[in-house]
């Protein structure tokens, strides 16, 4: 059965800057940050009763642009004092296999998201 992995940028309002890219994969039940600069992924816990509010944003075809900061996305990528300064923006959806190594996958996919920013911060 395929799955749907969503990637989203991560950006710092204030001065624009790329602070991080993320990706949600509801039917893994996954949801994964990486930071700029961090050395590990931070993965996200999601309360059971909170997934169905997660599930329908991502299951619709989500706008370009800025995400609303009090929106199911936000909250499931970010603590609650970071929702107003930072854009959590889609980027693009993609499919992926499921299976036993699904998170091994969908963390590849955020590496593969990350490495660009990562190589910048190091410049």
């Amino acid at each position: 059965m395929g799955l749907t992995a969503i990637a989203f940028a991560l950006t710092a309002l204030e001065n624009g800057r790329r602070i991080g890219h993320a990706v949600i994969c509801a039917d893994a039940r996954y949801v994964t940050v990486q930071h700029v600069g961090a050395t590990r992924p931070e993965r996200r816990f999601i309360r059971a009763h909170d997934w169905p509010a997660l599930d329908r944003p991502v299951s619709e075809t989500l706008p370009p642009g800025p995400l609303p900061a009090d929106g199911a996305v936000s909250a499931a990528l970010l603590p609650s004092d970071r929702r107003r300064s930072t854009v959590v923006q889609y980027l693009y959806s993609e499919p992926v296999l499921d299976g036993p190594d699904v998170a091994a996958r969908l963390d590849a996919l955020l590496r593969g998201l990350a490495a660009p920013a990562l190589r910048m911060d190091a410049q």
